[in-house]
């Protein structure tokens, strides 16, 4: 289970979803409107688009801090990592209950849950880590 112990893997696995998602939205938002049952039209394509770009931006944050040694770096991204994912799943909870998305965006839930508890868990490791090393000098 060294995955899922990982800072690393969790900024590489964040990176390439998120440039899953960029691409998708981006190129195929069809495929996504269909999933989430969400309707498709110039706004929600739009809107879509703009959300891409943001996932794209994520993802080259992910994709290059994935290495940085600096603690309190990794621990700035993990928590906001992890924060915006429960805010993601908490707006599609939300979207499922009102019936703007359909089932689908149970998916997406699912995904950021994990995500998000993931980045949690490695912020607790590099607290412990920092902790440890401070008591040690």
């Amino acid at each position: 289970m060294e995955v899922l112990n990982s800072y690393k893997y969790a900024c590489k696995a964040g990176s390439i979803t998120c440039l899953t998602l960029f691409i998708s939205w981006m190129f195929l938002p069809n495929i996504l409107f269909n999933i989430f049952a969400i309707e498709y039209n110039n706004y929600t394509i739009f809107l879509g688009q703009r959300i891409a770009a943001l996932f794209f931006g994520l993802s080259i944050i992910l994709f290059f801090l994935a290495n940085e040694n600096n603690a309190r770096v990794q621990k700035i991204l993990s928590v906001s990592f992890a924060i915006s994912c429960l805010i993601l799943a908490y707006s599609g909870v939300t979207g499922l209950q009102n019936g703007a998305a359909g089932i689908g965006i149970l998916i997406a839930i699912i995904v950021e849950l994990f995500f998000a508890f993931w980045f949690f868990y490695s912020t607790w490791k590099i607290s412990f880590s920092i902790l440890i090393n401070e008591t040690n000098e």
